[in-house]
């Protein structure tokens, strides 16, 4: 259905390509996938818009009356985005920073708001500071335990990606060697150093 549904909203706004980390990613290759790694955060950064399917979070009937109202209700968006899983997946967040332009969708493929009208909440949400939600090329102004704190609360599945989804975010190119764990968070350690 995500799929399905990205293709639609995609189309209604007028554009050809969609590109889908979930099925456009070869992960069987490893040149492919260092490739895609180490590219994400700019693709993100080019992209006309991010769609985020927010499958965990649903918008309440009588919410969706005034779609204008939603995107001011801080206080209620900042309660349904805590409850949403993809707020604390580490690969999310640099979707939270790169594109210029964010529309999140609830479960029903209900438009919720877009990160320019909701940037206090989601900065609430997600402890990134307001500027950086609002020009993303801020970033780099923050110190590196800033933009390390921005990821602290987020998990990962494998321990390794818990380095490589940050990569993008501090403009480092690294190789991706699956079963290093911790030692993955070293070497970002040493890229940042470099730079």
């Amino acid at each position: 259905m995500k799929i399905e549904k990205a293709c639609d909203q995609a189309k209604r706004d007028g554009h050809t390509w969609v590109w889908i980390d979930t099925c456009c990613i070869d992960k069987e290759s490893s040149a492919d996938l260092s490739e895609v790694v180490n590219s994400m955060y700019r693709w993100y950064a080019d992209a006309t818009v991010c769609y985020v399917y927010l499958a965990d979070v649903t918008i309440e009937s009588h919410r969706r009356g005034d779609i204008h109202k939603l995107p001011q209700d801080v206080d209620y968006l900042r309660l349904k985005f805590a409850a949403g899983r993809w707020f604390t997946r580490g690969w999310t967040l640099q979707e939270s920073i790169a594109p210029k332009e964010v529309r999140f969708y609830d479960s029903e493929w209900f438009f919720i708001t877009t990160k320019t009208q909701s940037t206090a909440a989601l900065a609430k949400v997600s402890g990134i500071d307001e500027i950086v939600l609002r020009r993303s090329y801020q970033a780099k102004h923050f110190s590196v335990a800033t933009r390390f704190s921005w990821a602290a609360k987020r998990q990962t599945t494998r321990v390794e990606d818990e380095a490589y989804s940050l990569v993008g975010l501090f403009d480092v190119n690294m190789p991706m060697i699956y079963g290093e764990g911790q030692k993955a968070f070293i070497r970002l350690q040493e890229e940042i150093i470099k730079t």
